[in-house]
């Protein structure tokens, strides 16, 4: 649920600050090279274009990303077909790691003051 969270919350701020995120370098592109409608952004590029903008600083960045890849283990059939088991203290982690997100998160709409 953390790395859900994430993505509603980097998609939030994406939407408040377009232009920040659509002239991101790391920005999805379609075929025509025109960037994609936030709605088709992968937490991958949601997390990259933050950073990039500086929504994120790079040890967030860095964190979210493993988050991002645990958040594929609340489908059970992945959890069951892979053999993984996260305990208490890895849950713990990836909440820290959504902690430090909204951390960053805040300071960085703060400095904008938008």
């Amino acid at each position: 649920m953390a790395g859900s969270t994430l993505e509603g919350l980097l998609l939030g701020v994406a939407a408040k600050y377009p232009k920040e995120f659509n002239q991101s370098v790391s920005s999805p592109k379609d075929e025509n090279n025109k960037v994609k409608a936030f709605q088709y952004w992968t937490l991958d590029n949601l997390i990259n274009v933050s950073h990039e903008a500086g929504f994120l600083g790079l040890d967030v960045k860095k964190f979210s990303h493993a988050l991002r890849d645990f958040r594929n283990y609340i489908h059970p059939f992945e959890q069951a077909a892979s053999g993984f088991t996260p305990n208490e203290h890895t849950a713990k982690i990836c909440l820290q790691v959504l902690n430090s997100a909204v951390a960053d998160l805040i300071e960085a709409v703060k400095n904008k003051k938008v």
